[in-house]
């Protein structure tokens, strides 16, 4: 259908501002794995890696965050998929993710960095992503309320949540793009072009707004307006 080739032009859009808003970071990840790789014959320089070079540790961890998403997300895509057509139920999932953010009131003092980030922390917020699928449950609140029940630190828990995407994304674009060539999907490149970079803006513009709320500890603000919407759909829907 013509409306997949818009999908994925949106989605590799917030890919881009994602990593734009991260390029910091993903340049110290190159450069910490690129010193990394030029020392793989040191073993002393591998028995520490992980501690000596915290950006790659993150990569680790998003790399097996994405595990569980992955495996969720081909698994069951048939059925996530079917629950696109049932907007009571992504209303009622909107109070699932009020539930979930007004959690984070209870962990204010949260202060553990990447140093101290290990697989299981890596798996279960992968696992809260693979869920977030689910249309009314909030991608990066989930998965930030997630980091942040575990303790991590809320810069780190908005820098994991928003990176652990970047694999997520671009699995989602090359699913799509494959769905697109099958349908022979076609479509006015004007309307890509505004898509692409509105869709892009619009998500930098988003992430300035969203991580200093996260940073001041204010992420359960969001359940004012989650649970009047969530049992308006309800009502309504």
């Amino acid at each position: 259908e013509p409306h997949i080739l818009f999908d994925v032009i949106v989605h590799a859009a917030t890919l881009v501002a994602t990593l734009a808003f991260y390029r910091d970071t993903v340049k110290g990840i190159v450069s910490e794995t690129l010193a990394l790789g030029f020392g793989i014959f040191e073993v002393r320089h591998w028995k520490n890696a992980f501690r000596d070079y915290p950006e790659v540790r993150l990569l680790l961890m998003i790399v097996v965050g994405s595990v569980p998403t992955a495996c969720i997300g081909l698994v069951f895509k048939d059925e996530l998929e079917a629950l696109f057509g049932e907007p009571k139920f992504a209303a009622w999932m909107l109070l699932v993710t009020a539930g979930l953010l007004a959690l984070t009131m209870i962990q204010r003092g949260s202060s553990r960095t990447i140093e101290s980030m290990g697989l299981r922390d890596a798996l279960t917020i992968g696992l809260i992503q693979g869920m977030a699928v689910i249309p009314g449950i909030s991608r990066s609140g989930s998965t930030i309320a997630c980091a942040m029940l575990l303790g991590l630190d809320r810069q780190l828990a908005a820098r994991y949540s928003f990176l652990l995407s970047v694999p997520a994304i671009l699995g989602a674009v090359l699913l799509k793009t494959k769905d697109a060539v099958e349908a022979g999907a076609h479509i006015d490149v004007l309307p890509l072009v505004v898509g692409f970079f509105s869709a892009a803006l619009v998500g930098v513009l988003a992430l300035r707004f969203f991580i200093p709320i996260v940073k001041q500890g204010k992420l359960h603000y969001f359940v004012a307006y989650l649970i009047p919407v969530g049992i308006l759909g309800i009502c309504v829907l």
